[in-house]
């Protein structure tokens, strides 16, 4: 059923604090499909005027602009719900429930080599998921650099909280990287997830490997420069260390770079493409969302 009727012909009568019968019955047949058969009334705009003078036959090949028609449509609604407990009484109760249950929050895990951007890309990300994307802050017993933020960039704790937390069973996964401990606190992520939002955790590979035997349906993105020479040329721009950490933040990144396999996505960050970056992991997120493990996790 084709119905094409301007709003301009009820805006019209509005201001004469009226309302037009043809344009309010066309809308009852629009939402009850079914409600009457071939119907075909299709009037063009500049037609408009007519309406209110003379009503062309050719312009209503089943339905006349009629009072009958118009006296008929309390009888059509009556019909259609009485239709419609007919249906229930076939099929039981119709639920008004979503079709689709909520979906679990997502555990992101970004992963990658010392030097990759993986905080650009972290911070890029809150800035566009304010409200729905909580990033879990690593902690670490190494020092803080210049610039960097405590409980934003990590939480810099002693090396002998950091003991002393191992031993009370309070991280979800820890590592000893170059010398110095780092790990996520277990009740950042548990709080985030019971207020339903988002985790992102940024681990390295051995913390990634951790996670996921805890936790089996989180989301392991890797993310790597363009090549090899590409990330040492960004490690000797940050200068912060010294030739001989450089070096074994090269071969590490190399040995990091052989477990991309068992990740389940990887992203190329390439130097100067940061919203590129942002916006496949931003594509990856959406689609776990809408994937139907998330939502039926113990049919997955």
């Amino acid at each position: 059923m084709a119905l094409h009727i301007s709003q301009r012909c009820n805006a019209a009568l509005a201001q004469a604090g009226r309302q037009c019968p043809f344009c309010t019955l066309g809308a009852f047949l629009t939402r009850t499909p079914g409600a009457v058969s071939d119907v075909a009334l299709k009037t063009p705009s500049d037609s408009l005027p007519r309406l209110r003078g003379q009503r062309p036959a050719a312009m209503l090949p089943s339905l006349a602009y009629s009072a009958a028609a118009v006296a008929e449509a309390p009888v059509l609604q009556r019909q259609a719900s009485t239709m419609f407990e007919e249906l229930e009484r076939e099929t039981g109760q119709l639920s008004t429930n979503p079709m689709v249950p909520a979906a679990a929050p997502l555990v992101v895990v970004l992963s990658g080599p010392s030097g990759v951007g993986k905080d650009a890309v972290i911070k890029r990300l809150q800035q566009q998921n304010a409200e729905r994307l909580k990033f879990v802050v690593t902690a670490t017993s190494r020092p803080m650099r210049t610039g960097e933020v405590d409980g934003i960039d990590y939480v810099f704790v002693s090396r002998q909280h950091f003991e002393q937390w191992i031993r009370d069973d309070e991280l979800v996964e820890h590592a000893l990287v170059y010398g110095e401990y780092k790990g996520i606190p277990r009740g950042h992520i548990t709080s985030a997830l019971a207020a339903g939002s988002d985790v992102v955790l940024r681990v390295d590979i051995q913390g990634a490997a951790t996670i996921m035997r805890m936790i089996p349906n989180a989301i392991l993105i890797f993310i790597v420069a363009e090549s090899e020479r590409a990330l040492v040329q960004r490690l000797f721009a940050r200068k912060t260390e010294p030739f001989d950490k450089m070096v074994q933040r090269a071969q590490t990144a190399r040995n990091e770079t052989a477990h991309l396999p068992n990740f389940q996505y990887v992203v190329v960050n390439r130097e100067g493409h940061l919203e590129d970056t942002v916006a496949e992991i931003q594509s990856i997120l959406t689609a776990e969302r809408c994937s139907t493990k998330r939502c039926y996790p113990s049919e997955a």
